[in-house]
Formats: structure tokens, C-alpha cells, sequence
């Protein structure tokens, strides 16, 4: 075997050892959306809304080498977010949504199992239903993320808006996962329609989710919102909260790849010079 290819070989299984021994924490940029889809009373089909953020990730408890098994999220991604409704059945009535909010801190295990083995990971704030008025200055219903530790978006647990005036909420919400979420619509013939979003955990190569190679993970808290009053009855519609992440290579483990780049080019300039 040339020799040139036994030190490329030598090179690399030593900076995967180093890389996998030394990393702690992982850099992360990330997103979180709310998307509702289609009801009878309140169609608003393929409206989201969503917040962005980064923050630092503890991977796999003392090191980030190697598959994704446990991360835990320490905040990072907060704010406010408002978008306008297009389908004309509905903007006059709900002519904006929105979301304000922020991730908590909470620890996910067993990315290798879709349903997550562990998957305490809050989010705080609410979704806002503008009513008539697109800056939310007139009536506004705001369903919130959490009310506690058990029910929350991404826990699970039952989560209310309404009820005083003509229009209450009810959300039954699931637990993140990595799988597929699936929830029920209702169409305008008050037919039933299952709605499915898929979570998922992997490499930069879409292989399997070894974070420290710009890993992404996408997880879904699927919900079952249900609407009573103001001419709807028991009527449903989906809503998914999506969490996406990018891992971010860490800068030493970058320098350390482009000193060998450079290295094994060296080497192989003099080895043609001789």
C-alpha cells in the first residue's frame, strides 16, 4: 500500500479519536414553527408561523462523536413571529397569526428509537388567532404552549383557549418524536382527513445522525385541536410544532481537517518531486 495512503489512512482515524474525545458541546442553529392546517370554521391550509435561534448543545452526555443518542438544549431560540392569512375564507376573520415563544431546557434520549425514549424539551409562549383587526389590537385568542410541566407542546397533555365568549380551543398535544405524527382534519363536507408530518434524525450524508459531520434533526409534536361555538361543533384540525437543528462543526475540528488537507498535500508533492 503506497505510503502516501497509509499516512491519509493514519491521519484520519487520529483526528476522529481527538475529535470524538475532546467534543463536549455542539454549536446549533434552529427553527421552530407552528403550522395549523385546514377547518371548517377557521381555514387557514398551510399557514405557519415560526421563530429562529442558535445556542450550544450537549451531545451524547460527554462527548458528540459518534451516532446521536442523547442532546440536551439549553434555550436559544425565542422571539415573536406573525404571518397573514391568504385564504379568503378565512382572512376576514383571522387575517393573522402568530407565534411568540421560546424553547426551554429539556433533554431528548434515543434518537435510534423514532418515539424518543425520553423527550422532556418545553416550549414556552403562545399561538395567537388575530380576530379582524391584521396588528391584533381587536379580540385576539391565544392558545398557549404550556401550562405546566405535563402539559405542554412537545410533553404532551391538554392545553385550552376560550370559553368565556363564544369560541373555545381544546388541544390534546403529543410528545416530540422523530417518527411520524399524525392528527385529524375536518373538511368543509365535514368529512374526516388524517394528516401525518415525519420527524428525523441524520448525517450530513442522510445517514445516520453522527452530529459532529453537520448532523440535522427535525422533531414533531403532533396535536388535535378541537373548536366549539361561533358555528363550529366538536370540529377539528391539525396543528404540528416542528423543531429543527443544525449542527454545527465545531471550529477546531475544522482546523484540524484543513492542517491535514494541507499536510497530506505536502506530502505528496514531495513524494512526486522525488
Amino acid at each position: 500500500m503506497p505510503r502516501l495512503l497509509l499516512t491519509a489512512i493514519a491521519f484520519v482515524v487520529t483526528l476522529a479519536f481527538s475529535n470524538s474525545a475532546s467534543a463536549v458541546l455542539v454549536d446549533w442553529t434552529g427553527t421552530i414553527e407552528s403550522k395549523l392546517a385546514a377547518a371548517r370554521r377557521f381555514k387557514v391550509t398551510g399557514e405557519h408561523s415560526g421563530l429562529r435561534g442558535s445556542g450550544v448543545a450537549t451531545v451524547n452526555g460527554s462527548g458528540a462523536g459518534g451516532l446521536l443518542h442523547t442532546l440536551r438544549l439549553q434555550g436559544g431560540i425565542s422571539g415573536s413571529d406573525y404571518s397573514p392569512v391568504t385564504d379568503p375564507d378565512t382572512s376576514k376573520t383571522i387575517p393573522t397569526i402568530g407565534v411568540e415563544g421560546a424553547l426551554g431546557t429539556g433533554t431528548l434520549s434515543d434518537f435510534q428509537n423514532p418515539s424518543l425514549t425520553s423527550n422532556v424539551l418545553t416550549v414556552t409562549g403562545f399561538s395567537r388567532l388575530c380576530i379582524i383587526t391584521k396588528n391584533c389590537n381587536g379580540f385576539n385568542l391565544d392558545i398557549p404552549f404550556s401550562v405546566n410541566a405535563t402539559n405542554a407542546i412537545g410533553v404532551g397533555g391538554l392545553l385550552t383557549a376560550g370559553g368565556n365568549g363564544g369560541i373555545r380551543i381544546s388541544i390534546e398535544a403529543g410528545p416530540w418524536t422523530i417518527g411520524s405524527g399524525t392528527a385529524i382534519n375536518q373538511t368543509q363536507k365535514g368529512n374526516f382527513k388524517t394528516v401525518t408530518a415525519t420527524g428525523f434524525a441524520h448525517g450530513a450524508g442522510s445517514g445516520a445522525a453522527d452530529t459532529a459531520a453537520s448532523g440535522m434533526i427535525q422533531l414533531i409534536s403532533p396535536m388535535q385541536v378541537t373548536t366549539v361555538g361561533a358555528g363550529a361543533n366538536n370540529e377539528k384540525q391539525s396543528l404540528f410544532s416542528i423543531l429543527t437543528l443544525h449542527f454545527v462543526p465545531e471550529p477546531g475540528f475544522l482546523l484540524l481537517l484543513g492542517a491535514g488537507v494541507v499536510g497530506l498535500g505536502i506530502l505528496g508533492r514531495n513524494r512526486m518531486r522525488n
